[in-house]
Parts: C-alpha cells; sequence; structure tokens
C-alpha cells in the first residue's frame, strides 16, 4: 500500500510538470493488439522491441508520451526480471540524440511498427513498481506517442478490457499466465453490444493527458458536485462544473481529488458510517 501511494504522488508530480510544459509515419494494418497483464498495482502491456525482437513488459501509460525502456549498459537502474534491451543486438535501433531518443521497430501481437521514436533509458532510471516492469509505453495523446504516430493508420484509437488484480495470485512470482486482456488498436479498438456505455475523453491543445468531465460523487443519497468552487445550491451558490476537470491515467492507482472536495467527500462518509 505505501508503494502504491508513493507511486501515485509521484505520477501527481509528473503531470504538473506536463501541464507546466504545455503552457515518421509507419502506415500498417489498422487493427492490432497487444495483451495487459495485472500486476499489484498496475497493468503490464507486452511488446518486442528490436531486430530480432527482444520482448518486454512495460506499464501502458496513457499519461506518457514517449515509449521507453531499460538499456544495456545501465548504470544505477532499477532492478528487473526481464532480459534487458541491448540495442547494440538491434539492427533496426538508429540514435537521435545523447539521451538518447531513437528510432527502433515495436511488434504488438503479430505486427511490426518500424521507425518509431523510442527512448533507451541507461542511466539513473527508477520506477514506482519496479522487477516487473521494463519501461512505459506512451499512450498519450501527443506527437511522439504510440498513438500520435500512427494517427493515420489507428485513427487514434485504442481500447482495453482490464482484469482484476484479484484474479492474480499476489504472493507468487509475476508470471505469464493465461490472465491478461488485450489492448486492441484502430478498427479492433470498437466497443459495442448490450450493456455496452461510454463517457467521452476531453483533450485539450496545450497538453498531451486525456481528461473526463466529473460531475459529481455520491454517498448515499448525498451528492457532492465537483465544482470549481464547490459551492452548494442551498448556500446560493451556481454549481459550474468545467468540462475536462479530472485527468484519467492508466498509471496511477489512486484518484487524487482536490483538497476542498476530499475534505467535503471525507466529512459525509464518517456521517454515514458514523465514524468520529
Amino acid at each position: 500500500m505505501a508503494d502504491v501511494i508513493r507511486g501515485s504522488e509521484s505520477r501527481l508530480s509528473h503531470f504538473n510538470h506536463i501541464l507546466e510544459l504545455s503552457n515518421n509515419k509507419a502506415k500498417k494494418p489498422n487493427g492490432t493488439y497487444a495483451r495487459i497483464m495485472p500486476t499489484y498495482s498496475t497493468y503490464l502491456m507486452e511488446i518486442s522491441i528490436g531486430t530480432p525482437p527482444v520482448k518486454q513488459f512495460v506499464v501502458s501509460d496513457t499519461a506518457s508520451d514517449v515509449t521507453w525502456t531499460q538499456c544495456l549498459p545501465c548504470v544505477n537502474c532499477h532492478e528487473q526480471e526481464q532480459i534487458m534491451f541491448n540495442s547494440k543486438k538491434s539492427s533496426s535501433y538508429k540514435a537521435s540524440s545523447s539521451g538518447e531518443l531513437a528510432l527502433e521497430t515495436y511488434k504488438l501481437g503479430r505486427t511490426s511498427f518500424p521507425n518509431m521514436v523510442y527512448g533507451c533509458g541507461n542511466y539513473k532510471n527508477s520506477m514506482s513498481i519496479e522487477k516487473v516492469s521494463s519501461g512505459v509505453f506512451g499512450l498519450g495523446s501527443g506527437p511522439l506517442s504510440f498513438i500520435g504516430q500512427l494517427r493515420e493508420s489507428l485513427g487514434r484509437k485504442f481500447s482495453y478490457c482490464l482484469v482484476s488484480h484479484s484474479k492474480r495470485n499476489v504472493r507468487r512470482k509475476f508470471t505469464l499466465r493465461n490472465l491478461g486482456s488485450k489492448l486492441n488498436f484502430g478498427t479492433r479498438a470498437i466497443v459495442s453490444g448490450r450493456g455496452v456505455v461510454s463517457t467521452p475523453l476531453v483533450t485539450k491543445p496545450s497538453s498531451p493527458l486525456y481528461y473526463l468531465t466529473l460531475e459529481a460523487i455520491s454517498v448515499n443519497n448525498k451528492r457532492i458536485p465537483f465544482t470549481r468552487l464547490n459551492r452548494s445550491m442551498e448556500e446560493g451558490g451556481v454549481d459550474i462544473i468545467e468540462e475536462g476537470n479530472i485527468i484519467i491515467d492508466s498509471g496511477t492507482p489512486i484518484t487524487s481529488l482536490p483538497t476542498n472536495i476530499y475534505q467535503t467527500l471525507k466529512d459525509e462518509l464518517k456521517r454515514s458510517i458514523h465514524a468520529e
């Protein structure tokens, strides 16, 4: 639980940095997919990188643009159970800066995507979840993300169904069992059928993040509006629901709220369960 909290706090800092910064296209089949599996606090995506392909398990992250993994040689890097990617053994690796930001081939399922922007981390890497993950798969809306680079062929579409964490025995070492579901792209990403509901994502020109419009939170029959000033109708105020007022992020396990709304929610919950 402590790791989950620290990881979520780190993500909040990451979002603030992105928001501050905010003030090679491959033509491949439109429908592809990758497997995603639950860990104790997040979900990992199975991809292969390089030529020949090297299998890696990375955090599927809707709040990151650049896809990256740890690479050899790696100095002061976090421990990982997987084979670390060695760019010197890949014939498709093309370094494009001293960082290294590179071009590399991804393989998702049976589909290869050459000349994709890729980050090769080889110095002081850190992750909120270690060992089971080698890096991050960027699903953000920015131009360097997987979605952004393939926006024409994929139509900026992806969808996923997340297997419950309770389906995994957390006492056992992470293994590749058939517990995962699929992260679908392009034409495979259409979700339809009886009982399917959806809520629209909100994108903003100045930000690579995805947003939702949260209208209210309910405790029993008490409705707590998610407004800019959190003023209630009883006090003579007007509820102002701002479009795109909360970030949605596949890499953050814990929901965070503005202080005033969190305190109102906490007080109402305490009253509801008769807590002191």
